[in-house]
């Protein structure tokens, strides 16, 4: 089983995040067939790409001057953009929603052990940073802020549930 560091901010260490920059291209394969399929409470959404190198992006938080960095690792599965019924799935929202993927599995593959357990603060963290990412990738206040609130009211359920396949070795 993979671990993963852990990318989720302390309980109560910030209000807001107030900068988002892409350090690294998105590199993806797609498939023309999916890896596997996974099932949410009311849907099956196929994980159709691949995180094919490291990807990372810095933010920082209001009350900080020291960026932050999350790390999609290499090998991740992620369905792209699917928030609102999005039928094109590699829009300009693709960034944004590769991270917000990945920080709704994260907290299964962190050690200790003992951490692995899904905290409603971290799912805010990972809401939030999906909005500003959004923003950071051009998309309009309000098309970002439409995306923010679905992934608010109705993003528990998946964050919650357990991913185990989330990654496949690429070596």
């Amino acid at each position: 089983m993979i671990t993963l560091p852990n990318p989720y901010p302390m309980k109560n260490s910030w209000h807001d995040i107030t900068k988002v920059n892409f350090v690294d291209r998105l590199v993806l394969t797609r498939l023309t067939k999916a890896v596997r399929a996974r099932h949410g409470p009311d849907l099956e959404v196929d994980a159709e790409f691949i995180v094919c190198e490291p990807f990372r992006l810095e933010y920082k938080f209001d009350r900080s001057e020291k960026s932050r960095t999350v790390t999609v690792r290499e090998g991740f599965l992620s369905d792209g953009v699917s928030v609102l019924g999005n039928s094109d799935r590699t829009s300009d929202c693709l960034e944004a929603s590769i991270v917000h993927d990945y920080l709704y599995v994260a907290w299964q593959f962190l050690e200790p052990p003992n951490e692995r357990k899904p905290r409603k603060y971290d799912q805010t963290f990972a809401d939030r940073l999906f909005y500003k990412t959004l923003l950071a990738s051009g998309i309009s206040n309000a098309t970002s802020w439409v995306m923010y609130q679905s992934v608010r009211t109705f993003g528990w359920s998946t964050y919650k549930e357990r991913d185990p396949d989330s990654f496949i070795d690429l070596g």
